[in-house]
């Protein structure tokens, strides 16, 4: 075997290795794409669901979602307190009183 046929195998057999690990390389970083991307769509399922739940079905919420639209006015404290709905009714009380 001459020296050039000799060269010529260590190539063949260098570049053969080279391919494969690059080819390695590849499968790997396709493996970790298609993790991240399940992982991003599971967390913008996620932020829409919640985002949803915000909002009225009259525009495009959950059914679970409270209705605010114009018509729905928000409770005074006045009618919490009457209706115990204060966390420290104290202090809704003493601000009612003030408002009065």
């Amino acid at each position: 075997m001459t020296a050039v046929d000799q060269l010529e195998q260590q190539l063949s057999a260098t570049t053969d290795a080279a391919a494969a690990e690059g080819k390695e390389d590849v499968q790997a970083a396709k493996a970790r794409g298609e993790s991240y991307l399940e992982q991003a769509k599971g967390l913008a399922s996620s932020v829409l669901s919640t985002a949803q739940s915000y909002l009225p079905v009259s525009v495009g919420g959950s059914a679970n979602a409270p209705d605010i639209g114009p018509h729905t006015k928000p409770k005074s404290v006045e009618e919490r307190v009457r209706h115990h709905e204060v966390e420290e009714p104290n202090k809704a009380e003493d601000a009612v009183e003030k408002l009065a």
